[in-house]
């Protein structure tokens, strides 16, 4: 029992200080609230950024080393997956004799020493190729596929052997020939995502399949505008004797209402 001369908290100072702790709770939470808004936020940009420049990067790099005049867009029947597809070289040389006509066929053409440290099996050769179709198509003169054993190496001049003796379409204006893995793709579908294929098959439409075993490489592309308009990701340009070849990529990430843009110009040499 409190005496006259004790004093104790009234029911008033009580209920002051429970709302003045309730307003300093309230400010202290929505303070730490949006501290880690800000992290989460930060976080996530710096990941889509990261995420971005990888994707793009590995394709400019990729896109530099493509045959030229190999470089196609495709894009399935129904517009919800976008692929460019080149054919990228693993080496190339100057060569001193190949079988053109009026030659007779032959499996064997002669080039100047090169760095083969790449080369490998399962390669073919292409010369002077002026449009995709001489790439692709089966029926093409412009490539040769090469023998397993493909290189008989005896000082400065080497010899290649060829699957079979053919004769080739036409000479290179620089005596220039390539040496070819199979086709690679980047293909983009309406989910956002980018799926990198090689060695693979093709549906009537040029896509890749199966479409789901495509290497992930990278997430939240946006495959439409801000007025709902499907983005071009790849424009090509075909090299001509005055330019190089050009491709033109247009990425749009977006997460969290953020958006990143690329645009990238890469050049492809002119030097068929």
């Amino acid at each position: 029992m409190i005496g006259s001369n004790e004093k104790g908290f009234t029911l008033v100072e009580l209920v002051t200080v429970i709302i003045v702790l309730g307003v300093l709770a309230a400010g202290v939470s929505s303070f730490l609230k949006f501290g880690s808004q800000i992290f989460v936020e930060a976080n996530s940009r710096d990941q889509l950024i990261s995420s971005a420049r990888f994707a793009v990067e590995r394709l400019n790099r990729e896109i530099r080393s493509a045959v030229p005049n190999s470089i196609r867009t495709q894009n399935s029947a129904d517009e919800s997956i976008k692929c460019i597809e080149f054919m990228p070289f693993v080496a190339s040389a100057s060569y001193l004799d190949i079988p053109v006509a009026p030659e007779p066929n032959s499996n064997q053409i002669s080039v100047v020493a090169f760095d083969d440290s790449d080369f490998g099996t399962d390669l073919s050769a292409v010369v002077y190729a002026t449009s995709p179709n001489d790439v692709y198509s089966g029926a093409s003169n412009h490539i040769v596929e090469l023998a397993n054993t493909a290189i008989n190496k005896a000082g400065n001049v080497w010899g290649i052997t060829l699957s079979s003796s053919t004769r080739f379409a036409s000479d290179s204006p620089t005596s220039r020939v390539y040496f070819i893995e199979q086709a690679t793709s980047f293909c983009i579908d309406a989910s956002g995502e980018m799926r990198r294929f090689s060695g693979y098959t093709t549906d009537a439409s040029g896509i890749p399949t199966p479409y789901a075993n495509g290497v992930l490489m990278a997430e939240n592309i946006l495959f439409q505008d801000e007025n709902s308009d499907d983005i071009d990701f790849f424009t090509v340009s075909q090299a001509t004797l005055q330019r190089n070849g050009q491709v033109i990529v247009f990425l749009q990430f977006g997460s969290n209402e953020e958006r990143i843009s690329f645009n990238n110009e890469v050049q492809v040499p002119n030097v068929p």
